[in-house]
């Protein structure tokens, strides 16, 4: 899934990318993230699968010099209610990877607290090649901050730059917050660098499972849970971006009235109240837009619920006649 739009350039550290993944990063190097589609993935002759879809990291600005402090990582937090199933039990991370850095890279499992930690270590053979990786992590403790419920159950953190501070022993649960170790290769030393995944998958026990490409719809649904829009789903979220999608609604009567629109029903239950981001649908601002006149009203913010959300706003003083129709897109955020 891809909500928010298939290319990113120079992603800030938390910005989310495809659905569930976000940069994490403190490093001074910067790349591009970009949607990978089938030609560019491992063929059903490799995988048995058709994939449709992965995540490209493309080094545009070097960082050949890793500080104590540097991490970059590309990461999917777990809600707790997810992670329930898995926790204190063996599991198997499975995925596959092609990077241009052969050697050795990292991927971290952590709890909400960030008191515990699992790194474990996979090597790149070869170079700007497909290679499918399986990875047997241990049974999480009972001890330390883990949720089980509404929050972060638990952290998967694929490494592609770590510092000595987020550095620990590969292959058992540890106390604290790490990364990776000192093996980690550098994927940002070199503007010619990238890292590509796909078909990353979790299972309970000892056996990786075969991946299967989800319903769309469904999965669509399951995302929704943390992140929303009107837009239709390959626009990407602006101001101005057009009507198609938008919350309409008929105006209230009367001039420079302060007033609320309607309540507007989400596609899912949200994972918590969500934070809400308005669009005025044919303007370059933050207003709910009148149609019938082309004017903007004023004043306009959004709130939602975790089943609901509308806009509050004051209509201009041309306003007069309960015909006209009002519009805005939004956005809804739950994420971890």
């Amino acid at each position: 899934m891809w909500q928010r739009g298939t290319a990113f350039v120079s992603p800030s550290s938390g910005t989310y990318l495809a659905d569930r993944w976000k940069r994490e990063g403190t490093s001074a190097g910067a790349y591009t993230v970009n949607q990978l589609t089938s030609a560019n993935l491992p063929t059903v002759a490799q995988a048995s699968v058709f994939f449709n879809f992965g995540l490209e990291i493309d080094v545009t600005t070097a960082d050949a010099s890793v500080a104590a402090g540097d991490l970059e990582a590309l990461v999917q937090r777990v809600e707790g209610y997810l992670w329930r199933p898995f926790a204190q039990r063996a599991c198997t991370l499975s995925f596959w990877v092609k990077s241009t850095k052969t050697g050795t890279h990292c991927v971290a499992l952590r709890n909400s607290g960030d008191d515990r930690s699992y790194v474990a270590t996979y090597t790149v053979l070869a170079s700007d090649t497909w290679e499918y990786k399986t990875i047997a992590v241990s049974a999480s403790p009972s001890a330390g901050t883990w949720n089980y419920t509404t929050g972060t159950g638990l952290t998967i953190s694929f490494t592609l730059m770590c510092g000595s501070t987020a550095q620990t022993t590969a292959g058992t649960w540890q106390t604290g917050n790490f990364s990776g170790t000192s093996a980690q290769v550098n994927c940002l030393d070199s503007t010619a660098n990238f890292f590509r995944i796909t078909g990353v998958r979790l299972d309970a026990g000892s056996v990786a499972m075969p991946y299967s490409t989800p319903d769309w719809s469904t999965e669509l649904l399951r995302c929704q849970r943390y992140y929303q829009k009107s837009f239709n789903y390959a626009t990407a979220p602006a101001t101005n971006a057009g009507v198609p999608g938008s919350y309409s609604f008929p105006s209230p009567v009367g001039a420079s009235t302060a007033s609320t629109s309607p309540l507007g029903v989400l596609q899912t239950r949200m994972r918590s109240a969500p934070t809400t981001t308005l669009y005025n649908p044919s303007a370059a601002n933050s207003q709910v837009r009148n149609l019938s006149l082309s004017t903007d009203c004023s004043g306009s913010s959004i709130g939602a619920s975790e089943t609901g959300q509308s806009a509050s706003f004051t209509t201009p003083a041309s306003t007069v006649a309960g015909t006209h129709s009002l519009a805005y897109h939004w956005t809804a955020e739950a994420e971890l």
